[in-house]
């Protein structure tokens, strides 16, 4: 998946700036034209702006691709054709994981979630490697065996009523990031059909991910 590199998308609008600020006096100036040092500033702006778009561009598209892709969770609506399916993709970053892609979650608190680290039902798949499925009892407190911040469940749908998480790892074996699926109907009777397509997705993933 290629990420907009930050200096880059923050700066993309004030290079437009700089470039326009800096270009327009110079072609209105014969004296200015000769100066090689501001000739060449405009030449670096311009190519760092062309550079910024491109990687913004391929970001957006390899974005549309994933979502197109985590679309396929609403395969699981044979189990019950009035349930809300849901799918993410969360990435290991510095003190925690990071919410990268999504699919339904748009109108939900939790569309931008960051985990810290080794917390929740994701923390243990990026620290075992193993995939982890549960119903809302086993998930969130006060039974469950995972360890999960107040203010995070705030922000979880409170009909959340099972969660599976299942790790995409590089070649090396390495958890680089995981998929969840989750749903607001009770599903514990198809656990296993949905954690095939877990696995399934994850596997396909993988291409699209650069890992």
């Amino acid at each position: 998946m290629t990420y907009i590199p930050y200096w880059l998308k923050d700066w993309s609008g004030r290079i437009v700036f700089i470039i326009t600020s800096i270009l327009i006096p110079i072609l209105f100036d014969s004296k200015q034209i000769s100066n090689p040092i501001k000739i060449g500033s405009v030449i670096i702006l311009i190519g760092l702006y062309i550079i910024g778009e491109v990687v913004k561009s391929k970001a957006i598209k390899d974005e549309q691709i994933i979502t197109s892709m985590l679309a396929r969770v609403e395969e699981l609506k044979f189990i019950d054709v009035t349930q809300r399916l849901r799918a993410n993709i969360f990435k290991i970053v510095k003190r925690g994981y990071r919410l990268e892609c999504s699919y339904n979650m748009r109108d939900h608190k939790d569309k931008d979630l960051f985990i810290p680290e080794n917390m929740g039902i994701t923390g243990q798949v990026f620290r075992t490697g193993v995939q982890q499925i549960g119903n809302k009892q086993q998930v969130f407190p006060p039974n469950s065996e995972y360890k999960i911040p107040e203010e995070m469940i705030g922000k979880v749908p409170p009909d959340m009523e099972w969660i599976c998480s299942t790790p995409i790892t590089n070649k090396k074996g390495k958890v680089i990031y995981v998929l969840n699926f989750d749903g607001n109907k009770p599903s514990d009777g198809k656990f296993p059909d949905i954690m095939k397509l877990g696995n399934k997705l994850a596997e396909e993933l993988k291409h699209c991910l650069d890992i």
